[in-house]
C-alpha cells in the first residue's frame, strides 16, 4: 500500500511524511518544491513526484506510477500568498483540492484524508 501526501514537502506534510515512513509505509511525496531534508531521500519506500495539485495530468501520473491508494491532501497556499494573490489561492485551495478528489475517484484510490480549517 502506497500513500501519497499532497504537499508533502511543507512544515504538517514533511511531518506526516516522516512518520508514515517510520511506520514502515510507502510514501509519495507530491509537491512542487524538491525535499528539503536529505535523509527522505535515503529511504528505499520514499520517493518525490514533483507536481502541481492544479494540474490533472500531474495528479493522474504520481498516482498510477506509484500505484498509490491512500492520499493525505496537505497541499495548499497560506497568507500572505492567498492575500497577495488571492484567484491563485482559489484555483490552488478550491480547484486544486477538487482535482486531488476527482483524480482519486477516477483512479479507484480507497481513502482520501484532509486537512482544513
Amino acid at each position: 500500500m502506497t500513500v501519497m501526501v499532497t504537499g508533502g514537502n511543507g512544515f504538517i506534510g514533511q511531518r506526516i511524511v516522516r512518520i508514515l515512513l517510520e511506520r514502515g509505509e510507502e510514501v509519495v511525496s507530491f509537491d512542487m518544491a524538491p525535499p528539503r531534508s536529505g535523509s527522505l531521500n535515503e529511504s528505499d519506500k520514499f520517493s518525490f513526484y514533483r507536481g502541481d495539485i492544479t494540474q490533472i495530468p500531474h495528479l493522474t501520473e504520481a498516482i498510477n506510477a506509484n500505484s498509490v491508494d491512500r492520499i493525505i491532501h496537505m497541499a495548499a497556499l497560506l497568507p500572505p500568498d492567498t492575500e497577495d494573490r488571492p484567484h491563485f489561492g482559489m484555483l490552488v485551495n478550491i480547484q486544486g483540492t477538487n482535482n486531488v478528489f476527482e483524480v482519486a475517484r477516477w483512479t479507484g484510490v480507497q481513502r482520501v484524508v484532509y486537512a482544513s480549517s
